[in-house]
């Protein structure tokens, strides 16, 4: 669009066409790429395993072997650790990327899910889905050091960019608890739509953005006061989401078979393009350099991880 176009390499826009489909694990959910951008990391529920995706040609190198029903995945700043949920393990490994082997196994609540990794790499905020607390881990070694109460059914976190507060959505309560990280005390909890799953943050921290699944929409909410500014109406069963690195789109993965990726423009917040393809989209990682988005298809049987790039590649 005129005027909110970015240029990343020798391309003009945003990745918005499927460049490749990479077979991986069974049951591909949850996904990071390291901060460098060389790898993305994917976590396969129905194998147990996380593949390692090298992004340069788009290969598996490595599966790494986690605990049972792995589920979502977030690097270190540093990128020497990443850490795995597994939700019917109830607990969270710990893998060295040096060499792709877990060095460690942290016990959490039931149903480990989403990680909010803060800024600085020093505390994990992992999601226990089966229960209504956060379990906040110390990444110097990997101790859980608090319990945080939230909402029923959290699916999800993600840290403001300054690390002050972690933002966690709870499906079954709709709404969005806001935990202050100084003292870990919940400081706010804000209504939000039907089924909230999956968040993420612009770079500004200004806004945060929130998938609700049943209500086809996702949800922008203004950090400065918490309130909800803004409902962007989306594909069928909006799952996954993922802020480009420059903050002026989002991506949204739509659950529902056919309904693709929708991209929303952050300016105004509308959805400037629909992606096709996939069965079962569910969440998505953006590159660093903004170049691509991952996008593990879910309960499709397929077995790929999705990549959108530009037209006639890189």
């Amino acid at each position: 669009s005129p005027g909110h176009e970015i240029v990343i390499g020798s391309q003009t826009g945003f990745p918005d066409s499927v460049i490749a489909n990479v077979p991986g694990g069974a049951n591909p959910f949850g996904l990071a790429a390291l901060p460098n951008g060389e790898y993305v990391y994917v976590a396969n529920r129905a194998s147990n395993n996380v593949s390692v995706i090298r992004t340069a040609d788009n290969t598996v190198v490595a599966t790494i072997p986690v605990g049972s029903w792995a589920c979502m995945v977030a690097p270190l700043p540093n990128g020497e650790y990443v850490y795995v949920s597994n939700q019917r393990a109830d607990n969270v490994s710990v893998i060295r990327t040096s060499d792709n082997t877990v060095v460690a196994t942290i016990p959490c609540g039931p149903g480990a899910g989403g990680i909010g990794m803060l800024p600085n790499g020093e505390y994990a905020y992992v999601v226990n889905h089966y229960s209504d607390y956060v379990s906040v881990i110390r990444t110097a070694d990997n101790t859980v050091v608090d319990n945080v109460t939230v909402g029923n059914g959290p699916t999800d976190a993600v840290a403001l960019p300054n690390g002050e507060y972690v933002y966690v959505p709870s499906r079954a309560d709709d709404n969005v608890s806001v935990i202050r990280t100084q003292d870990n005390v919940v400081v706010a909890t804000i209504p939000i739509g039907d089924w909230p799953c999956i968040a993420d943050v612009l770079p500004s921290g200004e806004y945060v953005y929130v998938s609700c699944e049943y209500d086809d929409a996702v949800y922008v909410i203004r950090t400065s006061d918490n309130t909800v500014v803004d409902t962007v109406p989306v594909g069928i069963q909006p799952t996954g989401v993922a802020v480009l690195p420059n903050g002026l789109y989002v991506y949204v993965a739509n659950f529902t078979t056919g309904e693709g990726v929708s991209v929303i423009r952050t300016s105004d917040n509308t959805v400037v393009k629909t992606i096709p393809g996939g069965n079962r989209f569910n969440n998505l990682a953006a590159l660093p350099d903004g170049n691509r988005v991952y996008v593990a298809n879910a309960y499709g049987g397929e077995d790929i991880v999705t990549v959108i790039g530009f037209r006639g590649g890189e």
